[in-house]
């Protein structure tokens, strides 16, 4: 069901960027598909590539919030997105480097963890 929606709106996704009014909506509307694409094909390599790709997006949006709410003083970009910190972002990244350490050679036992860690700080 999964596969046939997502199929669904890759087609959609070309009829609606002949439509789009303003660039933003063009690039959001490719970002949104692109990222959904990428994980089909992820899927499709490995799921556990999938679940450690979802799985450290969501460590990481974690962390940064609790720390953000905790300690974040110093504004990121208070004009783009008022709630973001410094404090946020950096823990992100250490949240996301040291999950990536540990659970990535356990899921993917044929990955080496240089390349683990390599992905883990890529994606911040």
């Amino acid at each position: 069901m999964i596969a046939i929606l997502a199929l669904a709106l890759a087609l959609r996704s070309r009829e609606m960027l002949g439509r789009c009014r303003t660039p933003r909506a063009a690039a959001g509307s490719r970002l949104y598909f692109g990222s959904l694409r990428c994980g089909v094909e992820l899927r499709a390599i490995n799921p556990y590539w999938l679940f450690f790709a979802l799985s450290l997006n969501w460590v990481g949006d974690i962390a940064a919030l609790y720390a953000g709410r905790l300690i974040g003083r110093h504004k990121l970009a208070p004009n783009v997105s008022p709630g973001k910190s410094w404090e946020g972002s950096i823990a992100s990244t250490v949240a996301s480097v040291v999950y990536g350490a540990v659970y990535f050679p356990w899921l993917l036992k044929m990955a080496p963890l240089a390349g683990a860690l390599a992905l883990t700080c890529s994606r911040t």
